[in-house]
């Protein structure tokens, strides 16, 4: 059997809590980032606050009494749009897509307005 001959020592050092307001040093290693009260994921506040969306936001709320299902042609919500696009409707399902393929994600949407605000000016 071999014996290594050197062991690594650990680095620790006195480091300071990544919360914000919590002043309180702590020793640890080069990956610890939080002192011992913080180090419980539910005892440090959240990232980013969560926003609360509606359906009816992004989305076309189609009430409906269809027993089968229907094929229906829709335009695109988005202003300076004129684009159709073909939407299945299914029974007992009210949510569906407001914006055509093109303009499904909120980027896409955010770069044809800009650009469809430098043409006008």
């Amino acid at each position: 059997m071999q014996i290594p001959k050197r062991t690594k020592n650990p680095q620790i050092k006195m480091k300071r809590c990544a919360v914000e307001g919590c002043d309180e040093t702590f020793a640890g290693g080069p990956s610890s980032k939080f002192c011992a009260k913080h180090r419980d994921p539910k005892t440090r506040g959240k990232e980013k606050p969560v926003q609360q969306t509606s359906p009816g936001d992004n989305n076309l709320v189609f009430q409906h009494e269809y027993a089968d299902v229907q094929h229906v042609s829709q335009q695109c919500a988005l202003e300076g749009c004129s684009n159709h696009f073909d939407l299945k409707i299914y029974p007992r399902q009210f949510v569906y897509p407001k914006y055509c393929p093109e303009h499904r994600n909120e980027h896409k949407r955010k770069t044809h307005l800009t650009q469809l605000a430098g043409r006008h000016h």
